[in-house]
């Protein structure tokens, strides 16, 4: 066979293979190119994919330990379930994780929602932070290494505070300025040389044994990532131990009849909804359950029956259990208790408050506490108060109303008595109430139904159920006042004028007496407001008067009716407080100014002698006292002979004035004229003062000198007979001296003859 036949004898061959790979190409042409697709797309998948993913899916850390670091700024720091020390790693997120979170692992270059400066979550480290941040966490304070000493700092919180500010230096770039804030200089230094050491690594590429040492937990709702060294030692159990104790302290809460912390019993459970119970434990005398071992996890723990005289516990406890560690649970009990009942202080006849000038308030009442639901009170109470009232009479069980006593038990900033006996007492009356004889009453708190309930007790049984307050009634002290009326001496007096020198009777004033307290008194069966009239009292002829029965309180004395000779004492209006209880209280003496006046007549030269004139003109000084200032008066003079009996038909002449007194004593001047032919030697003034037609006093004295002016007559003249002269008057005169000479003459010789 020749090559065409070959070739034509194959042809339909070749045709079959030619179309085969025409097959072929068309599928190599299309799907090729699909499967290069699909492997970029998962490239950039892959790529996508890792930024969620976390080192370990499965792996997470509880924070177990949160608490600020002891230089008082507020910084916190944390600790893992796993022991490992735990570092802020995201420090403009303001919002840290808190105990009990529980926090995913993964590798810090994977994480790219940090905080950034615009507020943003998307932040992430750099290479050369990343590098840093292994050299910190591997050289710096670790939970596995707690021991160590960082950068000469002693490996207390000093050291993890030196750690954290180093991290922080370095995402902020300035080591420097960051550690410059620390407490100690010391630590500042350690600090800065830590982070600076750890940028040198980062510079240098890295590597060695801090290389992959960072890793990075990432708590919930975008709190703060925290950073700690990967190193832990797993542990397949660790110990549970669960530690009960009161929430209240006192001694009170202490009496093991009443309150106990043994056999409470507490269920573990590996779900929070507490329904796969794994084991249940009982505490012992001193609430403290036996350590279980329990496979590392995170447990949760219920309160199943309370000890005796505690509440249960309704919360539900998680805890976290790691290996080789032993984990002490902390729980609390709330003791049984309730507020302390209410005293009220009330008068013994007005409810609503005090009477008069008492008060209320600082009612002291001891109270005492025995630990027994009996009603028992023998022996020495296991505490005691004194409790006072307020303004409104109320004494509560508070510190506010406590004046002295034992530390008062407290739940929840209030009161919080203990199941028990007490018995309550006044022991101190407030002001201006007495105190009662027998006020001692008692009262139990037990529980009825697991409520706590107050009883009060008469002879041991119960009388009443539920009570909530206690009130105490006192009697108001009562008091008397006196009053002494006393007269006034006359400022003018006048021997001869009776009604000046006779002292009128002292009976007959009559006091006013006015509630001046500021609450209302109850006096004979009536209420009596404050600025309200209380009674009135009249003097006797000994000037006494006295009101009995009146309420502790301030009272207001006034003379509304002076006795007859006297003036009305209107600046007389004492203040008279009753402050003990039957005690008489003696008011300021009532001292009214006696109504007199005196007079003199005189002439208008201010004598009593006037010439008999056809008109002799008077004046009449009349001084007065005791007169109403402010009241218009009237002074009447009439002129009678002197010595005589006043009558109308020897009435010479009459006048009057009427005045307005400025104050209740002073004189007025009354003119009178005096005419006539046939006047008598001398007149006498009689002198009234009248109010409105009522004589007020007078001075009637027909004797008295000052009201007497004599009247000088003229003499009568008598002519003298004219005798004749008989000799010559020029003769006689010689004679005379002749004869004087003579005599003179006589004397000289007689004198010389003896000589």
């Amino acid at each position: 066979m020749n090559a065409c036949t070959t070739l034509f004898t194959h042809a339909p061959s070749l045709s079959s293979n030619l179309h085969k790979r025409h097959r072929c190409f068309v599928l190599l042409s299309w799907i090729l190119p699909l499967l290069i697709v699909s492997a970029l797309l998962v490239q950039l998948y892959q790529l996508w994919l890792p930024r969620t993913v976390f080192a370990k899916e499965s792996e997470t850390i509880t924070v177990a330990d949160r608490k600020d670091f002891p230089d008082g700024r507020n910084i916190p720091q944390w600790m893992g379930s796993n022991g490992a020390f735990l570092y802020c790693g995201d420090e403009l997120n303001k919002t840290g994780a808190q105990y009990g979170d529980t926090l995913a692992v993964m590798n810090p270059e994977d994480y790219h929602s940090l905080r950034t400066a615009d507020g943003a979550n998307n932040g992430s480290y750099s290479e050369r932070q990343l590098k840093a941040l292994d050299f910190i966490l591997y050289h710096g304070a670790r939970g596995d290494q707690p021991e160590n000493l960082i950068y000469g700092i002693s490996a207390d919180w000093r050291a993890r505070e030196v750690t954290q500010f180093a991290i922080w230096g370095v995402l902020r770039g300035d080591p420097h300025l960051v550690t410059t804030v620390l407490p100690e200089a010391s630590m500042a230094h350690a600090a800065e040389a830590l982070a600076k050491d750890a940028l040198a690594y980062a510079d240098s590429g890295g590597g060695g044994p801090e290389e992959g040492s960072a890793k990075l937990l990432v708590p919930p709702s975008n709190r703060q990532v925290l950073l700690f060294m990967a190193t832990k030692t797993e542990a397949p159990k660790g110990q549970l131990k669960i530690k009960k104790h009161s929430a209240l302290s006192q001694n009170i809460f202490k009496e093991k009849t009443l309150y106990s912390l043994d056999k409470t019993v507490y269920g573990i459970f590996s779900d929070k909804e507490c329904s796969t119970k794994i084991c249940e434990v009982i505490t012992d005398d001193v609430g403290e359950t036996d350590g279980i071992e329990l496979p590392e996890g995170t447990y949760y723990v219920k309160e199943i029956h309370p000890p005796l005289g505690h509440m249960i516990d309704p919360a539900i406890h998680e805890v976290t259990v790691a290996g080789n560690t032993a984990v002490e649970l902390p729980c609390e009990d709330v003791p049984y208790g309730a507020a302390g009942l209410t005293i009220k202080k009330e008068d013994m006849e007005l409810q609503s408050g005090p009477q008069g000038g008492a008060t209320l308030k600082g009612a002291e009442f001891s109270v005492s506490y025995f630990a027994n639901t009996e009603g028992t009170t023998e022996g020495k109470p296991l505490a005691s108060w004194v409790f006072a009232t307020d303004e409104h009479g109320i004494a509560e069980f508070s510190e506010d109303s406590k004046v002295r006593g034992d530390e008062l038990p407290t739940h929840n900033g209030a009161a919080w008595m203990p199941l028990g006996t007490y018995t309550i007492q006044e022991t101190k009356a407030p002001a201006g109430y007495t105190l009662p004889d027998a006020s001692l009453s008692i009262y139990t708190l037990s529980l009825e139904d697991e409520k706590p309930v107050w009883k009060k007790l008469d002879d041991g049984n119960a009388t009443s159920h539920d009570v909530h307050s206690v009130t105490f009634k006192d009697t108001v002290k009562l008091g008397s006042i006196h009053v002494t009326k006393q007269a006034h001496d006359p400022l003018y007096t006048d021997l001869h004028a009776l009604e000046v020198t006779q002292t009128p009777s002292l009976s007959g004033a009559e006091i006013e007496i006015t509630n001046e307290s500021e609450h209302p008194i109850l006096y004979k069966g009536i209420w009596v407001a404050p600025h309200e009239k209380v009674a009135s009292i009249t003097t006797d002829d000994n000037g006494s008067a006295q009101i009995d029965g009146l309420p502790f309180g301030t009272y207001q004395l006034k003379e509304t009716k002076a006795p007859e000779g006297f003036a009305l004492n209107d600046s007389w209006n004492p203040m008279v407080s009753v402050s003990e209880n039957q005690t008489i209280v003696e008011a300021p003496p009532l001292v009214d100014n006696r109504i007199c006046m005196s007079t003199e007549l005189a002439t208008l030269d201010n004598t009593h002698k006037a010439a008999a004139e056809k008109e002799i003109k008077l004046v009449d000084h009349v001084s007065y006292e005791g007169l109403t200032p402010g009241q218009e008066y009237e002074v009447n003079v009439d002129l009678h002979p002197a010595g005589q009996d006043p009558s109308p038909k020897n009435k010479l002449s009459s006048a009057h004035v009427t005045f307005t007194p400025e104050k209740s004593e002073g004189t007025v001047d009354v003119p009178i004229t005096l005419s006539g032919d046939s006047l008598p030697d001398a007149v006498t003034a009689h002198d009234t003062i009248t109010q409105n037609g009522t004589n007020v006093t007078s001075h009637t004295d027909k004797h008295s000198k000052s009201q007497t002016v004599h009247i000088t007559k003229p003499k009568k003249t008598v002519k003298k007979e004219v005798i004749p002269h008989t000799g010559n008057e020029s003769f006689t005169i010689p004679v005379i001296a002749c004869a004087g000479a003579g005599l003179i003459l006589f004397a000289f010789v007689s004198s010389k003859h003896r000589a």
